[in-house]
């Protein structure tokens, strides 16, 4: 990501050498935002006649819209309104560093500031494409999308109540205020949208109009003339626009804003949910039907969290990276509450070819991210930030760690405790729709209703072949063990070594834990004795080979093996649950593929959602895909 070249005038407003602008008035920017897009959009008074309220702007900048807005919605204490979303987007973000010198000029910004630039910080240090969330307190978040800004309208789907249009000039960055872009705002509001620019250039007002805005001149700020707001009213289809969705298939049903759900699954993926459904105050029944939290495939010593690089930019890997952002995130969200289960060591991964070496260095060059987040070393390097004899060239991701999954669980539900209630030993082996009123019946082996709800997510892993609407799905088991080890030559070593597989540093009692298998079962083969040691000593074999081979284990030592779910790509298997048989229906001709026959959309079954499929990476990709899920039901 290359660093924005600012100058600055009056030593607080900064000017873009790319687009020569500044960003907001040199006069008093934060009255600016305060007057052009808070006053002319009527936020106060809109405020006080929604629940909820999503403002998107085109043009992130310092932030300063964002932090006025954040300003007013804390000041109004006695508001309806319960929930802003604030979505944004950037296609050269500024430093946090440049961020923080811009908005020094207002103390009155300081706190929401600083709160900002914590999280903010983590992010920037391997930003790329795509959209960043960030909780500011249980009320507000900030979507951030970092890349173009037609990028950014097509992968939002939702409704948008007011539009902060506030890129550089039409006359110096003309694409943030093309025809294009405005059809896509218009397509993204509804009745009673509003919008705000401080521009008034005639080809601004044109577009708007073309569009479907009305739109209307307004006196400017400090002295300027005229700018320009407008609003939708009567809302049409725009003919001229393409047809919003290619393939209706992947259509998004409705969001149905209830007020409370059941969640099948008390690991990794079940707390996620539980974490981020308390969040927007939404009651939660989580079913476990073991005795106590992550007892399976979420209950090993420590789970390591940490990017994936892909020798080329992938869906995997972008989901991941983005995956990995939002753990941090949470993790230092729990932390201020007390939660230290979790250590932030780093993962050195060990070049044990040349094919790694070429695509490791390749990564890093092509993503751009700076050295605080992940450097590669030499040979010497490696040994002294291990802390162990090594004869291998790394690569340190420096954020990275392990977290105790098991605290992690217990810590979310917690937190989360005014809004939920775990039900445990309560095997729930039927999910059932209640035809008298649409709600979902969820029943265990006796038959009796463990509970009635609205909205069941299942997150109970391979368990969800169980059921009738999810039998189909073409999901796989992974054995997953490892091993807890102790050895005198390897107690020194400070961070985490992965190699085809890995070793954490000294966890409890001087114990390490060396992981993990990765060998896929048969839909009916059963984990014996066989199958446990054969994993085992598969695993001492990749650790001898890039330790001390004289290194003694002791096999004795317990390890944990269990089943983690794959689906056959190995990405996480998340939302609305595709109702199987209307599927094969509807698009039985699908084959044929006649560019004249118009599908329906996908159909689902309402108030059905799922988040399996979570594999080796589960700790991350479940916490996501938990604000996925959340954000669709």
């Amino acid at each position: 990501m290359q660093k924005p070249e600012l100058l600055w005038k009056n030593k607080h407003t900064p000017y873009s050498s790319e687009f020569e602008d500044c960003y907001y008035s040199h006069i008093d920017g934060l009255k600016e935002s305060e007057y052009v897009f808070i006053t002319l959009n009527q936020l106060e008074k809109r405020w006080n006649t929604k629940k909820s309220f999503t403002v998107f702007e085109l043009g992130f900048g310092t932030g300063l819209n964002f932090f006025a807005t954040l300003k007013l919605w804390n000041a109004l204490e006695d508001k309806k309104a319960t929930k802003l979303h604030f979505i944004s987007c950037e296609l050269n973000p500024l430093t946090p560093q440049q961020i923080n010198q811009a908005l020094s000029h207002w103390p009155e910004l300081n706190e929401l500031k600083n709160s900002f630039l914590k999280q903010y910080q983590n992010s920037y240090l391997h930003f790329d494409n795509g959209f960043y969330r960030f909780e500011l307190s249980s009320d507000v978040c900030l979507s951030l999308y970092i890349g173009d800004v037609k990028d950014a309208l097509s992968q939002f789907h939702g409704v948008v109540d007011a539009w902060y249009l506030d890129g550089f000039a039409p006359s110096k960055n003309p694409k943030m205020w093309s025809q294009d872009v405005f059809n896509k705002a218009y397509e993204l509001s509804q009745n009673e949208t509003t919008l705000a620019t401080f521009s008034a250039a005639s080809q601004v007002r044109k577009n708007l109009i073309e569009a479907g805005f009305d739109v209307q001149k307004q006196k400017g700020f400090s002295g300027k003339r005229e700018m320009l707001i407008g609003s939708v009213s009567d809302k049409k289809p725009n003919k001229k626009l393409k047809k919003a969705i290619d393939t209706p298939w992947f259509s998004y049903p409705a969001v149905s804003n209830v007020t409370d759900v059941a969640i099948i699954g008390g690991g990794v993926a079940g707390t996620s949910l539980v974490d981020r459904f308390a969040s927007r105050k939404i009651k939660v029944k989580l079913i476990e039907k073991e005795n106590t939290l992550a007892k399976r495939a979420s209950g090993n010593l420590a789970a390591i969290y940490m990017p994936l690089f892909g020798a080329k930019e992938n869906i995997q890997s972008n989901f991941i990276l983005k995956s990995f952002n939002a753990f941090e995130n949470h993790l230092m969200s729990l932390s201020q509450n007390g939660f230290d289960n979790f250590n932030r060591c780093g993962v050195m991964q060990l070049m044990t070819t040349d094919e790694q070496k070429v695509r490791f260095k390749s990564s890093i060059n092509r993503l751009s991210y700076t050295k605080d987040f992940v450097e590669y070393y030499g040979k010497n390097k490696v040994e002294d930030l291990s802390g162990i004899k090594l004869n291998y060239e790394g690569v340190l991701f420096k954020k990275a760690g392990w977290v105790d999954p098991v605290a992690l669980c217990k810590a979310r539900i917690e937190q989360a405790s005014p809004f939920v209630v775990v039900a445990y030993e309560n095997e729930a082996v039927s999910v059932i729709k209640n035809t008298k009123n649409s709600n979902w019946l969820i029943k265990n082996k006796s038959g009796k209703i463990i509970c009635e709800t609205k909205a069941v997510v299942i997150a109970n892993g391979i368990d969800c072949n169980s059921y009738a609407q999810t039998s189909w799905l073409p999901l796989g088991r992974l054995l997953g063990q490892v091993t807890h080890i102790q050895s005198e030559k390897l107690k020194d070593l400070k961070c985490i070594l992965n190699f085809d597989g890995y070793l954490t540093p000294s966890l409890q009692n001087g114990m390490q834990l060396m992981g993990a298998t990765h060998q896929r079962l048969e839909p009916n083969q059963t984990i014996d004795l066989s199958l446990k040691k054969s994993a085992q000593d598969y695993l001492y074999q990749q650790l001898s080979q890039v330790v001390d081979a004289n290194v003694q284990f002791n096999p004795e030592l317990l390890g944990k093996v269990d089943v983690r779910c794959i689906s056959p790509d190995n990405l996480p298997v998340i939302g609305p649950v595709p109702d199987f048989d209307k599927f094969s229906n509807n698009y039985s001709e699908l084959w044929k593929g006649n560019p004249r026959t118009v599908y329906s959309s996908g159909p689902v079954h309402s108030g059905l959602y799922l988040s399996v499929g979570h594999g080796a990476r589960g700790v991350l990709s479940s916490y996501l895909g938990a604000e996925l899920v959340v954000s669709q039901v």
